[in-house]
């Protein structure tokens, strides 16, 4: 029996749900080919800016279990103040590994939001049950 590939609408099915449980104003699933590719923003865009910032903090937590939350980027260490691209609106920012069956990672998961938050451990258990929950549509196989 084939591997069912997966749609736009499958890729999208976990962002949603982070965005959901979460309460967050944006969600992405950045697969590890997008992480290594990070660059500075070509376009100021506040939507692509955001994503830019969202994509270079996944980067970090690639590596993590369970994953990296972030209160306030102004306050948090890993992140210096070079790192914040102009024109961006993020402040929260929380991601879960995915791990391939090999154990490697092959994606991220994260959710941001435009204020900082107080993250519990509860949301990064709730990032993995979403990765979990996902899992059937192959979301390891990137």
């Amino acid at each position: 029996m084939s591997t069912p590939s997966r749609t736009p609408q499958d890729l999208e099915l976990p962002c949603h749900l982070a965005k959901l449980r979460l309460g967050t104003d944006a969600a992405f699933l950045f697969d590890c080919a997008e992480l290594v590719a990070t660059g500075p923003a070509t376009t100021t865009r506040a939507d692509d800016v955001f994503q830019a910032q969202a994509r270079r903090l996944a980067s970090y937590a690639s590596t993590l279990q369970p994953g990296l939350a972030i209160d306030d980027i102004y306050a948090h260490a890993l992140v210096r103040k070079t790192d914040i691209l102009s024109g961006h609106r993020m402040r929260a920012f929380i991601a879960a590994p995915v791990w391939g069956s090999e154990g490697q990672t092959v994606a991220v998961l994260c959710a941001a939001d435009t204020k900082a938050r107080r993250w519990q451990a509860a949301d990064l258990i709730d990032m993995q049950q979403i990765i979990a929950q996902t899992e059937g549509l192959h979301l390891s196989q990137f």
